[in-house]
């Protein structure tokens, strides 16, 4: 019972890579709320990366530290039936500050991954299209006896996705500024129904929503939060 009390008292904080990026970013903030605010029960790092970081009120975990090597952001929220994926966002259009003012949605070709080798619009050819997705694909020709998609798919679904993104920035009146927002958001967005579909699964969905409400305001979430944005 004490355990369980315990672990209902933690609020988990998952990250995808977190370990080795965000954490980083912000330990010194963090580690400064956490030792004024609460104690401090543990801490696993391996090398630079913090693996798990345990206090009374919190619990940041890196879910790559249980995945099988390689998985992907996708492949992790998919499995555990999150139907809304990450979107899409230039990387390495985004090489200017300045560029978060603008009002011009950036190019097609602006979206190529050089560390992927391809337009990160177009999906692979053994990609789960969306319903949506799946009609735009059938109007191109398909591979024989294949289930795979044909290039002609693959650029007629890119070029789908590109003008489903350059129609919202429009009719948001959006900065790439907001649009970056709009990317982080989803992303966030898709972990926190995950963490909270796990936590319903193993309580009630009714202490859940207590616990989460309580810390969402609790002062360690508050004075990292000011720490953090001054």
């Amino acid at each position: 019972m004490i355990k369980k009390k315990e672990y209902l008292q933690q609020l988990p904080l998952l990250s995808f890579c977190g370990q080795k990026y965000d954490i980083p970013t912000i330990k010194t903030q963090l580690f400064s709320v956490l030792l004024e605010a609460e104690d401090i029960n543990y801490i696993i790092k391996r090398g630079a990366a913090y693996s798990a970081i345990s206090s009374e009120n919190f619990l940041f975990l890196d879910v790559t530290n249980y995945l099988a090597a390689g998985s992907t952001y996708d492949q992790f929220v998919k499995a555990y039936g999150a139907t809304l994926t990450k979107s899409f966002f230039p990387y390495e259009y985004f090489d200017n500050l300045e560029k978060l003012t603008s009002t011009v949605f950036p190019p097609y070709t602006a979206f190529f991954s050089s560390l992927k080798g391809r337009n990160t619009l177009e999906p692979t050819t053994n990609e789960v299209l969306s319903t949506e997705e799946d009609q735009v694909a059938s109007r191109f020709s398909r591979l024989e006896d294949s289930p795979h998609l044909s290039p002609e798919q693959i650029s007629g679904v890119a070029l789908y996705r590109y003008e489903q993104l350059s129609q919202m920035f429009v009719d948001n009146q959006w900065t790439f500024g907001d649009f970056l927002a709009y990317y982080n958001n989803r992303l966030v967005h898709i972990l926190h129904c995950f963490c909270l579909r796990i936590k319903v699964a193993t309580y009630n969905s009714e202490t859940f929503t207590v616990i989460l409400e309580k810390y969402i305001i609790s002062e360690t979430s508050n004075l990292l939060w000011k720490r953090l944005t001054t």
